[in-house]
């Protein structure tokens, strides 16, 4: 029989006990004879016991235990990668509970789409405690502060540069495709600065834009852990304005947003601000989140700058 080796990546930092159940809900996967699983667990400079909770799965999983003294969650994902040996390279998150079938979504679109080298699947919310009202009424607008991704029940071909694509919590590349491209530094969470993101939407642009093909696996899901310190608007407005200033990092951003007129964004920020102030006022919670993001993204783009 001919096996697909498939490695599962998790990069932690200092959250040992959330490590502690998502490493649990991989010992309930469903695994099909033909996959050969590991799982690679990096510790990012942790100073809590996550030593301890990794140790405590080795007779569970096949585990791959790696450190990474550099801290940020690009150069975790780049000694991923360097440790990881299968045919493809699953990545989640710590504070992710996978279904048990996720392997078996995968598996099926790597077998049925072997010419394909990008794929994610839905990442849903798992909430700590009952989200307040004008949260879950509005969910889908801010579902990107929450990493959160629902592109339907259908499978739909990725496009680069679309706010279709997969997000950190749930996605897979061909390992051979995967190492040809490193995450950046310059992007992705680290304890300075945990507002930068995008280091997985680079690698997933450049991938696609070489040419190679991608595909969203509908049945492939994971739920992704909403605590209750991050169901508030201040939570909600770091993050945009975080995801402003990644955008700003990408490779000719300011070219392209900013078309060498600065004074356009600051006007728009200007402008913004006073759509979501009226908004929060007279409008429903859907309009005013919708200003506040938008807000945000802008004020996080013009910080970006570089002058």
């Amino acid at each position: 029989m001919l096996k697909i080796k498939i490695n599962i990546a998790i990069c932690t930092w200092n959250r040992a006990e959330l490590l502690k159940e998502a490493l649990d809900c991989l010992t309930k996967l469903t695994i099909p004879e033909d996959i050969d699983l590991e799982v690679i667990v990096v510790n990012n400079n942790c100073t809590d016991h996550t030593d301890d909770i990794i140790n405590s799965f080795k007779n569970k999983l096949s585990l791959i235990h790696v450190h990474e003294k550099k801290p940020g969650l690009s150069h975790a994902r780049n000694k991923a990668v360097e440790s990881a040996t299968g045919d493809y390279i699953i990545w989640t998150d710590d504070d992710v509970l996978v279904d048990k079938d996720w392997i078996l979504a995968y598996r099926k679109f790597f077998l049925s789409h072997p010419d394909f080298d990008v794929f994610g699947g839905p990442v849903l919310p798992y909430y700590e405690e009952t989200p307040p009202a004008w949260l879950s009424n509005s969910i889908d607008i801010v579902s990107d502060a929450f990493a959160l991704r629902n592109m339907g029940s259908q499978a739909i071909p990725f496009k680069p540069r679309t706010e279709y694509l997969p997000f950190g919590a749930n996605y897979a590349i061909k390992l051979t495709t995967q190492k040809q491209y490193c995450y950046s530094p310059e992007l992705g969470r680290q304890p300075n600065n945990i507002s930068l993101l995008g280091e997985e939407t680079l690698v997933i642009n450049q991938i696609l834009d070489s040419g190679k093909k991608g595909s969203w696996v509908p049945e492939a899901m994971v739920n992704h852990r909403v605590p209750a310190d991050r169901q508030t608007l201040e939570y909600i407005s770091d993050y945009f304005i975080g995801k402003g200033k990644s955008i700003g990092y990408m490779p000719n951003a300011n070219d392209t947003l900013f078309i060498g007129k600065p004074i356009w964004l600051i006007r728009q920020v200007f402008v913004l601000k006073l759509k979501f102030i009226y908004h929060r006022l007279f409008s429903s919670e859907r309009v005013w989140l919708q200003m506040l993001k938008q807000k945000n993204i802008n004020i996080g783009l013009l910080q970006s700058i570089k002058k």
